[in-house]
């Protein structure tokens, strides 16, 4: 179990995980939070205000594990 560092303001439509599922990403139409699993809660990144994201439509990991994607709308 996970604790958010703010509550997600719908649903969560995706979670994606590495595949050794330490590191994921969950969002919501507006919301997209970056966490690792083990991590003190300060150190989730909120997506959506960082890179100025919304309307979510997709994410994915690259097949690496390195790197994930966010399709996503900028904000107005």
């Amino acid at each position: 179990m996970c604790k958010y560092k703010e509550a997600l303001d719908d649903i969560p439509t995706f979670g994606v995980f590495n595949k050794a599922q330490t590191v994921f990403i969950v969002t919501t139409s507006a919301n997209a939070l970056y966490a690792e699993i083990g991590k003190p809660v300060q150190d989730q990144i909120d997506l959506d205000d960082r890179e100025q994201v919304a309307d979510i439509k997709n994410i994915s990991v690259s097949d690496d594990d390195s790197q994930f994607f966010v399709l996503a709308n900028k904000k107005d």
